[in-house]
């Protein structure tokens, strides 16, 4: 573990065996989406909130405010804003937490 998202890092978390942290909430070959709960919701919160799109509780739970605040991302970075959190929201919030 040294702390930078290199290439095996990369490889390793978008791969077919990678698994999120947490219950009910896959997101690396799954989707969180209204109703979803656990430690992948609570991140999930954190970064929307760290890059204000959300300001609600960080509780883990997938509510209104969270599926308002995917759409209002997933919109500004030019994805169908469906509300659910899949692969492509996925790395699209990725990408832009590192600029």
């Amino acid at each position: 573990v040294d702390g930078v998202l290199g290439s095996a890092t990369m490889t390793a978390l978008f791969s077919a065996d990678a698994k999120a942290k947490g219950e009910n909430a896959p997101i690396v070959g799954g989707t969180l989406s209204s109703g979803s709960w656990g430690d992948a919701v609570e991140v999930l919160q954190k970064d929307l909130r760290d890059k204000y799109y959300y300001t609600g509780p960080v509780d883990g739970f997938f509510g209104p405010e969270v599926r308002a605040a995917v759409e209002n991302f997933q919109a500004s970075v030019g994805l169908k804003a469906d509300g659910k959190y899949g692969t492509a929201s996925y790395n699209a919030l990725q990408m832009k937490k590192l600029l």
